[in-house]
């Protein structure tokens, strides 16, 4: 490798072998999500040699633009003052990607990348924390008298030191025990602990709301309503309540349904409150029966979808792929956030386990319980259930339902079933419609759960098991605690 001059920073602190690691492996595992992977837990600052950084940052603009990665595109991005010895440029990169070589070939590539992007980010901690010491026991220096010197220093090293834990996201066991204690007296007097609405009163008595860093899943077999009742908590989350007056920032990875078709269902369910007696299916708007007035009330429901919700509606993106939008959503926010992913089977598994499902399926849940973690924020994941429950007779969901559910049963801190009887009931309809004689008895049959959906809160590690009722209408993909109006 190019010898480059040695920054003036402490040895110790300073790692010029792993910044170039990172470097070859991103470029190396390009198009095996590397670079996602990297930018979730390092930035640009956190290189000490600045050739270092500007590929990193020439790295990550040509993966936003979805441009091809190799020395010369690299290169292109380059500034004509980044020093890197007699090769130059083309040959310092070209460098980089054979030094990679050894892990290149790995199943674990991803793993490997977040792990050296983690010691560049943690010794540019160390450095921070360093300077600012320094900073702290030079004004220690310039103070007048002892009393003021000792005084401002510890005050100064203190605040460094808790400084130092916020960044790393590392607290000791005493000072986490106050705060538990400080969040209890606040609910004594009445004080609201911080959670984000499920956007139903009654699942969130049941789960106490969102809380930061739990893993929820929304489960159920297809056409049970688990996009709509995702959507209906993304959307409730983003708008403005008292714990968050300008809303919450909504991150949405719909890796089944594009973009706009979720948009459409999201405006027929904005639009359900104010016209829940002509509903706008969200079915018309795909097959061109939309009226002009029907167009005119679906434009009316664009106040109600706020900047806050973000919606990622690429295919195939992975954990970590996903982990590096939301890191960079949160590094941004001003509140508690939430995540919601649609839906855990379309999320496509690292090299390690591809292939064989339940375990590509436990790699994926883990990583989601570990997002939500990392993130401090609530993510909730919709799960499909395995297809032994049509063969049942009872055919309420189990959380033994949960297709290759090992590892979700196990690392979700709640699991949330869906379950419309109508649905099942909907399948026997007469094929001739009201001429055939069974259709009164069908009709007698099907209209009292028409709107009936059937919440059970099959996993729950924060309170108890339970179920609940609430009111649907799948049209209109809405979900609401009541029927609207006192309709049935």
């Amino acid at each position: 490798m190019n010898a480059m001059a040695q920054p003036f920073v402490d040895a110790q602190l300073a790692d010029s072998e792993t910044e170039q690691a990172l470097l070859g492996l991103m470029i190396a595992g390009c198009e095996e999500g590397a670079i996602s992977a990297a930018a979730g837990h390092a930035s640009s600052p956190d290189f000490v040699w600045s050739s270092h950084a500007e590929i990193f940052t020439a790295i990550l603009d040509l993966d936003n633009a979805q441009a091809a990665i190799n020395p010369f595109t690299i290169r292109g991005k380059l500034s004509d003052k980044a020093e890197f010895g007699e090769e130059g440029a083309l040959g310092f990169i070209a460098d980089l990607i054979l030094g990679a070589r050894a892990y290149a070939n790995s199943r674990d590539l991803c793993r490997q990348t977040v792990a050296l992007a983690k010691i560049v980010h943690d010794l540019a901690l160390r450095r921070i924390a360093d300077q600012e010491l320094d900073l702290a026991r030079d004004s220690i220096r310039v103070l007048s008298t002892p009393v003021e010197k000792a005084l401002r220093g510890v005050a100064e090293v203190g605040d460094q030191a808790l400084a130092l834990r916020q960044k790393s996201r590392f607290t000791t066991a005493p000072d986490a025990f106050d705060e538990m204690v400080r969040r209890a007296e606040d609910a004594a007097n009445g004080k609201t602990v911080p959670f984000v609405t499920t956007g139903l009163d009654r699942l969130d008595e049941a789960l106490g709301g969102l809380h930061a860093g739990n893993y929820i899943v929304y489960a159920g077999r297809p056409g049970m309503g688990k996009s709509a009742l995702g959507m209906r908590t993304a959307l409730r989350a983003s708008l403005p309540c008292q714990q968050a007056p300008e809303g919450r920032p909504v991150v949405f990875f719909s890796l089944e349904m594009q973009q706009g078709e979720l948009l459409e269902r999201a405006a027929c369910e904005i639009d359900y409150d104010r016209n829940w007696r002509d509903p706008i299916s969200y079915s018309w708007l795909r097959n061109g029966r939309v009226k002009l007035h029907h167009v005119e009330r679906i434009a009316r429901t664009r106040d109600a979808i706020t900047t806050n919700l973000s919606i990622y509606d690429r295919g195939g993106m992975t954990i970590a792929d996903m982990a590096a939008i939301a890191m960079q959503h949160a590094k941004q926010a001003k509140v508690m956030g939430l995540v919601v992913i649609d839906h855990i089977h379309m999320v496509a598994a690292g090299d390690r386990y591809r292939g064989t499902k339940v375990q590509e399926v436990t790699e994926i849940s883990k990583g989601i319980k570990n997002l939500a973690k990392s993130l401090g924020w609530p993510v909730v994941a919709l799960a499909q259930l395995n297809r032994g429950v049509e063969t049942r007779e009872d055919k309420h969901p189990t959380l033994s339902d949960l297709r290759e559910s090992g590892s979700i049963e196990e690392d979700a801190d709640c699991v949330v079933s869906l379950y419309r009887e109508a649905y099942y009931i909907d399948k026997k309809r007469p094929a001739a419609g009201s001429h055939d004689p069974r259709w009164n008895e069908w009709l007698a049959e099907y209209e009292p759960v028409r709107n009936k959906l059937e919440l059970g809160v099959l996993k729950n590690r924060h309170g108890a098991e339970t179920s609940l009722q609430v009111f649907c209408d799948m049209r209109a993909s809405a979900i609401r605690d009541d029927a609207p109006g006192g309709a049935r």
